[in-house]
């Protein structure tokens, strides 16, 4: 009885054993479906929700494009900015320029960029971004203004001399491009005629060797008083033999190339940056010392030696042949006509405010410097014949030709073309 009991309960036992594997094989299997149909149902979205990532509108290859085409841009618009910085600091280098890239709307802006076009403005195809030499621009002149700096102890005149702004003197003034300042870096514009003096003539008179001492100075305090004090400018002073050489791109190097003293003068004389020697003669300072302290006659004359730093040079608009001297051709026209007009008798001498010494066979000349419309030609000289080194000397009557230097930041809308 024991032992058949025992083997049904073994037999049940088995049964049991089989059909519980039984259940659990069949519940295994259906898990593993459901999970792999979800599986894949989550597979499938996130690989839609990567390919709008990867490929959409907004997605990763479309930021990438972007990030690359803005990249491409600022490449190009540094390249663009550190292509106008190595301009400007060339022309910096150059005495053309100032300390920074000058920002668009200004006048030095506009000015090197129709230089950077090659644009002289005879045919501007930008005047909006465009400023050339002989624009006129509007700026704001005092009606009424008066200058006593003319005395007759820096003149060496036998009385003193006043400049004013009036309506009684012809002084419409009109003020145009000359260039840049190279000290400044501003645009620097010139009166378009120079003022009258309250003389009868209308003219500043100088003498002797006082003018080359410190009469040369008046026409630079006669701008400053007149125009300094105006809305926009740096700096007035009257133009100087390096303005010129700047508007006609005269180099040192060329200047005895346009040297015209020696063709009106024995052979002997010396010519732009030579040096010269006289026995028994004065220098400016000497004739005034002796003169001043009541000495007798050579005195203080002695050997006098230096170096010639003043010269002539013609400028003439166009090719004219012969003219029996060196001269050198505008680049155009308009630059020409701004310092010596087109008509000669429209344009009477200025001085300049540059000193120079000039040489002939027997003796030196000194004295400030001129500008004179010829017939056909302009003259530029950097020493008139006021103080001979033999003890002459002469008086000399001029226009004062003004030049204001604008700030450098001056834009167009503060000062517009006319």
């Amino acid at each position: 009885m024991e032992n058949k009991s025992l083997n049904i309960n073994d037999e049940s036992s088995k049964k049991r054993t089989k059909l519980t594997v039984h259940k659990v094989a069949k519940g295994v299997k259906g898990i593993t479906l459901i999970a792999l149909v979800v599986t894949i149902i989550v597979l499938l979205i996130l690989a839609g929700i990567a390919l709008n990532l990867t490929i959409g509108q907004n997605g990763i290859f479309s930021r990438a494009q972007t990030a690359a085409n803005t990249w491409r841009n600022a490449e190009s618009n540094e390249q663009l900015a550190m292509g106008e910085l190595e301009d400007w600091m060339a022309g910096y280098l150059e005495g053309n320029g100032g300390t920074e890239v000058p920002a668009e709307g200004t006048l030095v802006r506009m000015f090197l960029n129709a230089e950077a076009d090659g644009c002289d403005g005879t045919s501007c195809s930008d005047p909006e971004n465009h400023l050339h030499v002989g624009d006129y621009l509007q700026l704001n002149t005092p009606t009424s203004a008066s200058s006593d700096v003319a005395t007759s102890a820096l003149t060496g005149y036998s009385s003193n001399q006043t400049y004013t702004i009036s309506s009684t003197k012809n002084n419409n003034i009109r003020w145009r491009v000359l260039g840049i300042d190279s000290e400044t870096g501003g645009i620097k514009l010139i009166m378009e005629t120079p003022l009258e003096s309250d003389n009868a003539d209308g003219l500043l008179y100088m003498y002797g060797a006082q003018s080359y001492e410190t009469g040369y100075l008046v026409p630079d305090q006669i701008s400053k008083e007149l125009f300094e004090n105006m809305q926009y400018v740096e700096e007035a002073r009257s133009m100087k033999v390096e303005d010129m050489n700047e508007l006609f791109h005269m180099a040192n190097s060329e200047i005895g190339e346009y040297d015209i003293y020696s063709l009106q003068n024995d052979s002997e004389g010396a010519d732009y940056g030579e040096t010269y020697s006289y026995d028994n003669a004065y220098t400016p300072e000497s004739y005034l010392a002796e003169k001043n302290a009541g000495e007798p006659e050579g005195t203080r004359a002695g050997t006098i030696t230096g170096t010639v730093d003043g010269y002539y040079y013609a400028v003439a608009p166009q090719d004219m042949g012969e003219v029996g001297m060196p001269y050198k051709i505008a680049d155009n026209q308009t630059e020409y006509e701004l310092i010596f007009s087109s008509e000669s008798s429209q344009m009477p001498i200025c001085f300049l405010s540059s000193r120079g010494v000039v040489s002939g066979s027997s003796y030196a000349d000194f004295g400030p410097g001129a500008v004179e419309a010829g017939e056909g030609f302009g003259l530029v000289s950097s020493a008139g014949a006021f103080f001979y080194s033999d003890g002459n000397e002469r008086d000399v009557g001029a226009c004062v030709r003004s030049v204001v230097s604008l700030e450098s930041g001056v834009t167009i809308q503060q000062v517009p073309k006319e």
